[in-house]
């Protein structure tokens, strides 16, 4: 057998093949997903600035104020409370200065539940936040990772949004794409 070495295009044929059929399919089925409130799975799907809004039932700017973990009896899974200081309401309203934002996963005891993707936060974090509703009055992170953009505070390296730019600037691209919705 002659061995040599791949033209430029069959190597570039290989290598589509290769992510088509092997790679893609790895990360594809091997993720985990993390729970949302129900016991459901979301999909940590990338959106775009519009759909993050269109999406979001909330989007403030807060202040985290404090965190209280819980676990709920009857499902055994432990939640992670933060409330925190709304300082401008981007979309929606609940009615209140504060919101109470619930993360799946938390530590009681000696006991540790983490979910993959749930996003915590520190008290002092001041953040964006895109919130589902929940029934109970609280409010879940959208998408997981996709939640949140730290403004400033806690530990999280997460400073710039989707996008990049600075904080205001997608505050003001929020406010924007929210006018627009409203208008509609």
């Amino acid at each position: 057998m002659k061995q040599g070495k791949l033209s430029s295009a069959t190597a570039v044929k290989v290598s589509i093949l290769l992510l088509m059929f092997f790679i893609v399919p790895l990360l594809a089925c091997g993720q985990p997903q993390p729970a949302t409130p129900g016991g459901k799975t979301a999909a940590m799907e990338q959106m775009t600035l519009e759909q993050s809004v269109a999406k979001a039932d909330w989007i403030v700017t807060c202040y985290v104020l404090s965190a209280d973990t819980q676990k709920d009896a009857a499902s055994g899974k432990i939640n992670t409370f933060f409330t925190a200081s709304v300082r401008e309401w981007l979309k929606g309203n609940n009615g209140q200065g504060n919101v109470i934002i619930k993360v799946p996963g938390g530590v009681i005891g000696s006991e540790r539940q983490e979910v993959e993707g749930a996003q915590g936060f520190s008290t002092g974090e001041t953040a964006l936040v895109y919130l589902t509703a929940n029934s109970d009055g609280t409010g879940s992170l959208l998408g997981g990772l996709g939640g949140k953009v730290r403004i400033s505070g806690g530990t999280s390296q997460d400073l710039v949004g989707p996008g990049g730019g600075t904080p205001e600037s997608l505050i003001n691209s929020i406010k924007s794409i929210v006018s627009k919705e409203v208008r509609q």
